[in-house]
Parts: C-alpha cells; structure tokens; sequence
C-alpha cells in the first residue's frame, strides 16, 4: 500500500511501454523482472533490469530491491545483458 514503511513506487520502460507498480523493498530483482517480462513481453532471459543514476544493472535475481540499493519512485530500464 501507498505509504507503507517498505513501499517502493517503481516505474519501468521496456519495449516502448512505460509501466509503474509498487513493490516491497523486501521483493527480489528476480520477481520484480519477472514482473516487467510478462506484463511488457520480454524476454528477461536477455535482459536484464538497469538503474538510471548512478547507471547500474541488477544481474543478481536473488537480492532484495533493499539490498540493490533500489529506492522509493525509482525509474529502471530494460536493456540487453
């Protein structure tokens, strides 16, 4: 829920589509890209998530958004590995 200690309002651009959701800091990179795949249609298998500032790609699906460091109203990107 909006406001909830742990909430994190992320927006995404995959495939020219830009999609927002909220997430538990305590969700994975795994489950939040396996979110964007479906609903975007991509491949995640080839992509991978991306940090706008500072630029950083989320490879490792096991961490937390809290432990890749991902903040409240984060926008992340879909791009090639």
């Amino acid at each position: 829920p909006a406001g909830a200690p742990g909430s994190l309002l992320l927006a995404f651009r995959a495939s020219g589509v830009r999609l927002q959701r909220r997430f538990r800091s305590s969700d994975t990179v795994g489950g939040v890209a396996a979110y964007v795949g479906a609903v975007a249609g991509v491949d995640m298998s080839r992509h991978c998530l991306a940090t706008a500032f500072p630029r950083q790609q989320l490879r490792d699906l096991g961490v937390t958004l809290a432990a890749a460091g991902v903040k409240d109203k984060e926008a992340l990107s879909v791009e090639p590995r």
